[in-house]
C-alpha cells in the first residue's frame, strides 16, 4: 500500500502512514520499512522514492555502531551509491567499535574490501 500510495500521490510522509509506519522522527523500526522501500525502489527504478530512501537511512541518528554494517549491505544490495559512500564514511569514524561487531565479522571479503578502498579514497583507513 505504501508504494501505490506514494506512485498515486507522491506524498511519503502520508504513504508512511497508511502503511502504519511512523517516518518522523527516524527510528530502527521505520529504518527496516524504508530498507525494503528502497528495494523495490531499485527493482522499479523509482530514482526519486530510491534517494529519498537513501537520504532518510543517512540520518546519523541511525548510523549507529550496532547498525551501520546492515544499512551498507543494504546500500551494496540496492546499488545506492551516495548510501554506500556515507555509511563508508561513518565506519571510519566509528571503526575502532565497527571491527569489534559480529555484523561485521559477517561480512563478505568483497564488500570489506570495497569499504577498505573507500575509506583510503577518504584517507580513513587505520
Amino acid at each position: 500500500s505504501f508504494l501505490l500510495t506514494y506512485l498515486y500521490t507522491g506524498a511519503l510522509e502520508e504513504a508512511g502512514r497508511m502503511a502504519g509506519v511512523a517516518l518522523q522522527p527516524p527510528s530502527f523500526d521505520a529504518a527496516q520499512f524504508v530498507c525494503s522501500v528502497m528495494q523495490l525502489a531499485d527493482h522499479f527504478l523509482l530514482i526519486h522514492l530510491k534517494q529519498w530512501c537513501e537520504s532518510y537511512l543517512a540520518d546519523p541518528v541511525l548510523l549507529s555502531v550496532e547498525s551501520i554494517v546492515d544499512i551498507i549491505t543494504h546500500a551494496d544490495g540496492c546499488n545506492a551509491s551516495q548510501l554506500f559512500y556515507v555509511c563508508a564514511h561513518q565506519i571510519g569514524v566509528l571503526q575502532d567499535a565497527v571491527l569489534q561487531t559480529s555484523q561485521w565479522d559477517s561480512l563478505s571479503d568483497s564488500l570489506k574490501q570495497r569499504i577498505a578502498v573507500e575509506l583510503k579514497k577518504m584517507g580513513r583507513m587505520k
